[in-house]
């Protein structure tokens, strides 16, 4: 309860706008796994002196090792690329810059074999800093960066891609599918994902895996068959993963004749599916986020206040739906719908806050 109450307090610095498009990760580079990236958000506004007014974003980077080996790997850093002293944010360490260096010091690549720390591989190093922009300013430039070389320390990747946990929906709660993702990059990259349905009806289902972008737009969709009792495996591979929501579609039972079941009992009907339940969440998140950024900016204090306990429930239900109180770095970036949903929030705040 007590992080909710932190919803659109502190110049409307929210809790789901730490979880959108101010904390949205932009890559500057991946190569073969091991990425830097940053993400920034909105902290307050001051003034420098008198008449000059600033607005203060914290800027976050990230270093990533997500190639399945453990690497040696020189200096990278990410930087403003117009950093300003300003006295309101002085006393932050690390003002205009982070540097990382998992391995260490290290000087000639020749000699990376010889000096040095491994890295381990599911690795993510991160830092914080803070720049002032003039208040006319939308939002900064992105930052000055470099990643530092790098080499494998080990011939072979380390893990074993992880099956999800089994999957079902509103409509057709007897039909389940479990999926992993796995990176090949050996030869060219790819992507494939692998997947397990079962069918616990009494029939035979007939049935489309859809796989979806960012967008919605179907990438794969590919028809099975399950008889009762049984379970399949099938894989779809692909040049790179843009995949970001899952959809059982267009079902049959007894006979694929393309006669589609809408879901498999009438108290199902009055259920949203599960891509326009989290499509309505996003466009709710959104509206509340720039309604209440609107309101701290126009300075009713009282009026904001009252709309911070309206909106509390149903933030707390978003917050145990989506995060399940987890803080940012566990957040569960491997959950197709909770991807989803974040990917669709930073859409709607562009079109909510115009």
């Amino acid at each position: 309860m007590k992080k909710l109450n932190a919803v659109l307090i502190g110049a409307a610095v929210s809790f789901f706008s730490l979880k959108t498009n101010c904390q949205v990760r932009k890559t500057l580079k991946n190569d073969r796994g091991v990425s830097l990236s940053y993400s920034m958000q909105f902290y307050k506004n001051c003034k420098d002196g008198v008449d000059k007014e600033y607005k203060i974003y914290r800027i976050t980077a990230y270093l990533s090792n997500e190639s399945g080996r453990s690497i040696k790997m020189a200096e990278s850093w990410v930087s403003a690329n117009n950093s300003r002293y300003l006295n309101c944010i002085s006393e932050y360490d690390n003002f205009g810059q982070i540097k990382f260096n998992p391995s260490g010091i290290l000087n000639a690549s020749p000699e990376w074999d010889t000096q040095g720390k491994p890295w381990p591989n599911n690795s993510t190093l991160s830092g914080t800093y803070y720049i002032a922009i003039p208040v006319e300013e939308k939002e900064p430039p992105a930052p000055d960066w470099a990643m530092g070389g790098f080499v494998f320390t080990d011939d072979k990747k380390t893990t074993s891609p992880q099956w999800s946990s089994w999957i079902s929906g509103d409509c057709f709660k007897k039909i389940s599918y479990r999926y992993m993702g796995k990176e090949l990059v050996n030869l060219n990259y790819q992507y494939h994902y692998y997947f397990q349905a079962k069918n616990d009806y009494a029939e035979t289902i007939y049935f489309i895996m859809s796989l979806k972008d960012a967008d919605g737009k179907e990438r794969f969709g590919t028809r099975y068959s399950i008889r009762p009792g049984q379970t399949i495996e099938f894989v779809e591979k692909m040049d790179k993963n843009y995949i970001w929501f899952f959809a059982i579609e267009k079902v049959c039972f007894k006979i694929d004749n393309g006669k589609y079941v809408a879901c498999d009992d009438e108290n199902s009907q009055n259920k949203s599916d599960t891509k326009s339940s989290i499509e309505e969440d996003a466009r709710k998140v959104a509206e509340i986020f720039c309604t209440g950024f609107r309101l701290n900016k126009a300075d009713t204090k009282k009026e904001f206040e009252n709309f911070i306990k309206e909106t509390e429930p149903y933030m707390n239900a978003i917050d145990k739906k989506y995060y399940k109180g987890r803080m940012e770095s566990e957040f569960m970036m491997g959950n197709k719908e909770f991807e989803y949903f974040e990917k669709l929030v930073a859409k709607e705040i562009e079109k909510f806050c115009k």
